[in-house]
């Protein structure tokens, strides 16, 4: 947390963007991907859930910090959500959804469970989920180093954008060829 931040803000930041994360990606999956509103399936869509995570964050952050805070705060807010993405693709590889590619590769997965969200049970798939753990690792990883030097060049607050370039350059190698 950034200093002089006591903890009961620090967990009102983290809390309140998490519900509003679930929420904006149950409506984007919904809404758009399957064209109704209603709650009555499973999955989410990842960047509806970081935008919605991201305008809560910005307007609790602006309510409860103060401005000296903010940087730093985007900072921590970046680094925490690569790896929340991290855990949030291994609950995908779990259920089976976010499926890849068929696949021929050594390391390529079967799902085999009637109750995955997969179509193609039994067939080899690029596992997706799995690379998109290790991006998410790796990003984090950078994101932590990153953080040192920054704030030793007093560009606080630039990491929300290195996070948001990294993830966006891993997330289309992955959804244009696996």
């Amino acid at each position: 947390k950034p200093r002089n931040v006591p903890t009961w803000k620090a967990f009102v930041l983290v809390l309140i963007p998490g519900c509003a994360a679930h929420l904006g990606g149950a409506l984007l999956y919904q809404g758009v991907i399957e064209q109704r509103l209603s709650f009555d399936g499973v999955g989410k869509a990842y960047f509806g859930a970081l935008a919605f995570q991201m305008l809560c964050f910005w307007g609790l952050a602006r309510l409860l910090l103060s401005k000296a805070d903010l940087a730093r705060a985007w900072d921590r807010f970046a680094i925490a959500s690569a790896f929340a993405y991290a855990v949030m693709r291994f609950g995908c590889f779990a259920s089976g959804c976010c499926y890849g590619k068929l696949c021929s590769y050594p390391w390529a997965v079967i799902f085999k469970d009637e109750h995955s969200l997969t179509p193609w049970l039994g067939l080899p798939l690029h596992p997706v989920q799995l690379y998109g753990v290790a991006h998410g690792l790796f990003v984090g990883a950078i994101l932590w180093v990153l953080s040192k030097r920054i704030r030793a060049l007093g560009a606080d607050g630039a990491l929300i954008w290195f996070f948001l370039a990294l993830l966006g350059a891993g997330r289309w190698i992955t959804e244009a060829y696996c």
